[in-house]
């Protein structure tokens, strides 16, 4: 009798759980599948998951967010890259244009607060992000202070 009671408990306890592994709600997806293998995708919810070790990192979850915004000026036609995206430690900014007197950048946050602010001196410029927590970063390229590009970053 003393089994069935605790049989009974943790049927009750577990039952409200049951088929709810890895659900959510998304706005649209999709299915596709050839030969031995299929692939599912979720547009709508994001939530993933770092696994790291010595060999490498695996990134694993519903929705991974790999985004890069670029604001152009119609008057003017800069041209910069920043790498990689997403980092743990350094962006790489590279200027592509020749001209960069007077070219500067700044690190946001998420809340427009100003985290880091230097002159780019040379095509290639590194930024340290490895102080800095986890979360979503703008990189901001000014030339005579007036905004050219912003870059948006994620820090691991």
């Amino acid at each position: 009798m003393k089994h069935i009671t605790i049989l009974a408990l943790l049927l009750a306890w577990l039952l409200p759980f049951a088929g709810r592994a890895q659900s959510s709600v998304v706005a649209s997806g999709g299915e596709s599948s050839q030969g031995d293998g299929s692939f599912s995708f979720s547009l709508g919810l994001v939530n993933s998951s770092f696994l790291e070790s010595n060999d490498g990192t695996v990134t694993e979850g519903v929705q991974h967010t790999y985004e890069v915004s670029q604001i152009d000026s119609p008057k003017i036609v800069f041209n910069a890259i920043a790498y990689p995206n997403p980092t743990t430690d350094i962006v790489v900014i590279e200027i592509l244009d020749s001209d960069i007197s007077n070219v500067s950048y700044v690190v946001m946050d998420i809340k427009g607060r100003e985290i880091l602010k230097a002159p780019i001196v040379g095509a290639v410029s590194e930024i340290s992000l490895k102080v800095l927590e986890t979360a979503v970063y703008f990189i901001n390229i000014l030339k005579n202070e007036k905004l050219l590009t912003r870059f948006k970053i994620i820090k691991r």
